[in-house]
């Protein structure tokens, strides 16, 4: 499923894996839609780390792989640490999803608190010099 075209066109064929690798680059409000959208499509894949006791460094060593290497690299792996190898990145990849979403909205409401800031308050009464 990961691995799979899931968008085919002439110019170009991309996988799940693909599309889900790619964060953010922006801080906008779009920006902001696009991180929800992305961790939303992690979380339905309801992939979870069973109880095997895995390193952490394993963990992130698997995923790593699977955030640099071309989704054929991945596929031809033997279905076994393929399936490890994309689990250890889903299981990844939703902690790093989740960080983008809180910084692209704390950046989008520190540049609000700024700009209200910037603009005054209260309007001035008539006929006021200050």
């Amino acid at each position: 499923m990961l691995i799979a075209n899931t968008c085919r066109s002439r110019r170009m064929a991309t996988s799940l894996l693909d599309q889900l690798r790619i964060g953010p680059v922006r801080v906008s409000g779009t920006a902001l839609v696009k991180a929800i959208q992305r961790l939303e499509t992690v979380c339905q894949l309801g992939i979870k780390l069973p109880d095997a006791g895995v390193p952490p460094s394993r963990l992130s060593s698997l995923a790593r792989f699977a955030a640099t290497a071309k989704v054929s690299a991945v596929s031809r792996l033997p279905s076994v640490r393929r399936m490890a190898t994309l689990v250890a990145f889903i299981h990844c990849l939703e902690a790093s999803a989740q960080d983008d979403v809180i910084e692209i909205l704390d950046a989008l409401l520190q540049g609000n608190c700024l700009y209200q800031f910037s603009v005054p308050l209260l309007p001035k009464p008539l006929g006021s010099n200050i």
